[in-house]
Formats: C-alpha cells, sequence, structure tokens
C-alpha cells in the first residue's frame, strides 16, 4: 500500500516474540489532514458506486490510484468501519453472522427457568427439534441453533419438561428476524406491556427492521463520503507526505 511508503521504520516487538522486527511506525500521525476536514471548500461529496474499489474511486476522481488513503483520512465512519460492501457480500456477511432460525412467541416467560439457552424443545405440529441458543425476551424471540422449520401457531415444549409450554406465533430464518419495531415517528417501539408483562404484537403502523434491513441502512451510510477536490488533493498529499518525514 503506498500509504505506508513514507512511513519512518521502528523496532517492533511482536506478540510474544523475544526478537524485533523492523517495522513501519504506525503509530505515527500527522495533522495535516485534520487542518483541512473542516474547510469546506477543500472536498466535496461523493457517493461510491456499487463494486468500486478505494482505488477505482481514486482512479475516477484523480486518474491516479495512489489517493485512495483519503478517503479513509476524510472520512471517520470508513476508516472505523471499512468500505461499503457490495450488496451480494453484504448478504453473505448478515447470513454469516445470523446463520440460525428465530421463533417469535407472545407468552410470557422473562421469570422462567425452563425455555433458556441450552433447553431442546419441540414443536408439537411440526416435530421440529431444536436447541435454544439465546433469546430476546423483550421482543419474545428464540434463536435455535440451524436452519428449522416450524409451523406458525404450533405449540412447542421442552423436551427435558414437556408440560412448560409455549405458542409459537411465527419463524424466520435469523437474519431476516426483527432487530427492532419502530412507529410512524421513527422510534423504537417497547412490544412489552408495562401493565401485563406480556408481549404485544406490533401495530398496524409499526416498521419492522430486520437484522439484514439494518446492516443495509449501515452500509449505506458508508456510501457518501467526503472527497478532496481533484485541484487541492495534489497539495494535500505532498503536505502530508512532507510532515510525515519531518
Amino acid at each position: 500500500m503506498t500509504y505506508f511508503n513514507n512511513f519512518p521504520v521502528t523496532f517492533y516487538q511482536f506478540g510474544n516474540n523475544t526478537t524485533t522486527t523492523i517495522f513501519k511506525d504506525l503509530s505515527i500521525y500527522s495533522d495535516v489532514i485534520d487542518q483541512v476536514k473542516d474547510a469546506s471548500t477543500t472536498y466535496e461529496k461523493y457517493t461510491i458506486i456499487e463494486n468500486l474499489r478505494p482505488d477505482q474511486v481514486s482512479y475516477e476522481l484523480y486518474g491516479t490510484p495512489n489517493y485512495y488513503w483519503t478517503f479513509f483520512i476524510l472520512n471517520d465512519n470508513i476508516k472505523e468501519q471499512g468500505w461499503p460492501l457490495s450488496n451480494d457480500s453484504l448478504l453473505a456477511k448478515v447470513q454469516k453472522v445470523f446463520p440460525n432460525t428465530v421463533i417469535r412467541t407472545n407468552t410470557y416467560l422473562a421469570d422462567s427457568t425452563v425455555f433458556i439457552p441450552g433447553t431442546v424443545i419441540r414443536g408439537t405440529v411440526s416435530g421440529t427439534i431444536a436447541t435454544i441458543s439465546h433469546r430476546h425476551l423483550d421482543l419474545g424471540q428464540f434463536v435455535v441453533e440451524g436452519t428449522k422449520t416450524f409451523t406458525a401457531g404450533e405449540t412447542v415444549i421442552a423436551v427435558d419438561t414437556p408440560t412448560s409450554t409455549l405458542t409459537l406465533k411465527s419463524s424466520s430464518a435469523e437474519y431476516l428476524s426483527a432487530r427492532y419495531y419502530t412507529d410512524v415517528e421513527g422510534n423504537i417501539k417497547n412490544l412489552i406491556d408495562s401493565n401485563t408483562g406480556l408481549i404485544s404484537d406490533p401495530g398496524a403502523q409499526d416498521t419492522e427492521v430486520t437484522q439484514y434491513d439494518y446492516f443495509v441502512a449501515q452500509n449505506n451510510l458508508l456510501k457518501t463520503i467526503n472527497v478532496f477536490k481533484p485541484e487541492v488533493v495534489g497539495q494535500v498529499n505532498s503536505a502530508f507526505r512532507e510532515a510525515l518525514k519531518s
């Protein structure tokens, strides 16, 4: 990466190694970028096109791939979270992070000592057997390991204590399950009835935000970035390199 070409070197001890290695001094920092970050005349907005890498955006804007590093220096969000993913890569990531199945119930279980992580459950209609991985009681959700198929409306029992039951409202792939619900004003909705402690269904005007929806929204926020204007990026690059040498 050309960004590190002008960084000085230092002796660094990696992990538990007893010997040191000559390595770029990554602790070096120049405040050149900070000095121009607040100067709105030096940069403009840019929306990252699907599948374009940082070096490709740099070439499109400046005729060279070597200014890709300025995007990360100028935008704290992509510096901290990374470059926005393509739609296909994002879907694959979310499916990997949320690979299980979610079942939802309105049954009040906050005080239950039965349907806890590790409990093996069985659907009395579907016959599906699954193990509870974790649960989100404020949403009436139980995450069960793996890809499972349940029948909406069926009774689910705890295998070891079959007298303990809950009524299943719905089931879905975990990545498509609700992360939260919002009301008409966009505020996160609390589904727990303060009087009964029971979990209510979302209202007709409430909006479900799934795990996938949430990550899509977060990824979209990364797509609009600040970029240095072509007429100043060369000057910024030169000043930054010189500052690192001094």
